[in-house]
C-alpha cells in the first residue's frame, strides 16, 4: 500500500504535534519496562523459556519503534520489503 504525497505529508506533520513526543515517550518507556521484566524472568527463573512469547514481544516492539521513528515509511510496502 503506497501512501499518497498528501498522506505522507500528514504523517510528517503529525510528528510535529506535541502529542507525538508523549506517544513516543510512552512507547519507549513501555518497551524499557517490559524489557527489564523479561530480563528478570530470563535471568532468575529455572522455567523453560517460551520462545513464541519472546518472538511476539520482539515483533510487537519492533513494529511500534518502526512506527514512531519512521511514520512516513512505516505503512509503505517499500519499507516493509526492506526490513524483511
Amino acid at each position: 500500500m503506497a501512501l499518497s504525497n498528501n498522506e505522507q505529508q500528514l504523517l510528517a506533520d503529525l510528528t510535529k504535534h506535541p502529542g507525538w513526543a508523549v506517544l513516543k515517550g510512552t512507547v519507549e518507556a513501555s518497551a524499557q519496562k517490559r524489557a527489564l521484566g523479561l530480563s528478570k524472568v530470563l535471568l532468575f527463573t529455572e522455567d523453560p523459556v517460551d520462545q513464541l512469547s519472546l518472538a511476539y514481544e520482539r515483533g510487537y516492539y519492533k513494529a511500534m519503534f518502526d512506527l514512531i521513528r519512521k511514520p512516513e515509511q512505516a505503512l509503505s510496502k517499500t519499507f516493509r520489503d526492506d526490513k524483511e
